[in-house]
This record gives structure tokens, sequence and C-alpha cells, in this order.
């Protein structure tokens, strides 16, 4: 083997071991941002979960909701603070949705963190004015899972 041979061959194993390095950060950088989405969303859910834990008002409201045959006892603004409640689930489930979307993370996370699941009657009742405020492929999405209009 001439030295010219064996420069081009140091140099086409250099340049594999580059890539495969280069391949091998990608791929930790990936399982970092899956893990940090993870979390950040577990967070959100907690905080959530939280806020119906210190606020006895509104676990009434919900329960209250909850039961279609005492919707005539909701006011005007027990439905906008319901409607709140819907936005604001909303939102986290649509910033989960955008991760699954992206490939960020797997489809099954929409379940994993309770989205997804059969929601109560009010959530549909208010559907028709809450689906303005969220993009269209999102309302798409949660209309179709849900056979909602």
């Amino acid at each position: 083997m001439d030295r010219k041979t064996i420069k081009e061959s140091l140099a086409a194993l250099s340049l594999i071991a580059s890539l495969l390095f280069v391949g091998y950060e990608i791929r930790q950088n990936t399982a970092m941002a899956r893990a940090a989405t993870y979390q950040d969303i577990g967070f959100s859910v907690l905080e959530t979960w939280r806020q119906y834990a210190h606020d006895p008002q509104l676990v009434g409201l919900l329960e209250t909701a909850d039961d279609s045959t005492r919707w005539d006892e909701l006011s005007d603004p027990d439905w906008r603070q319901l409607s709140s409640v819907i936005l604001g689930s909303m939102r986290a489930w649509e910033a989960l949705y955008r991760q699954v979307d992206e490939g960020i993370l797997p489809p099954e996370a929409l379940q994993w963190f309770g989205y997804g699941l059969e929601l109560p009657d009010w959530w549909a009742a208010l559907w028709p004015e809450v689906k303005a405020s969220v993009p269209a492929d999102f309302r798409e999405y949660v209309s179709s899972y849900y056979g909602w209009e």
C-alpha cells in the first residue's frame, strides 16, 4: 500500500467515526429533549390537579357540572369559569399534541397524560363556544376524536 492510499483510508475512517459521533450526539439530544418534554407536561398536569386540590369552590363547580341534571344551578360566571378550565386544559393538550405531531413524543403520550380520555358532558356542551379559540388543525383533531361538531 502506498502512502496516498493509507492517508485516504485514514481520512475515510475519520469521517465515518465523526459521522457516528454526530449520530450518537443527535440521539442523546433527542432523548434529553424527550425527557424534558415529559417533565414539563408532567408539571403542567400536576399544577392543574394542585389547583383543583386547593380550590374547594372549583371542585364544587366541577361536581355540579359533571351532573347534567344540575346544569340549571350554574350561573353565567360558572359557565365562563368552566370555559376557562377547558381552554387551559386544551392548551396543555395542544402542546402535547404538537410534541407528538413533531415526532418528539410517541402517539401514546396523548393517553399517558390523561388526554384523549372520555370527557364529561359539559365539555361537549361548551365545545361550540370554545373551539374557535384553538387552532384549526387541533380543533379538527379534537372534533374528530370525540365526534363533536
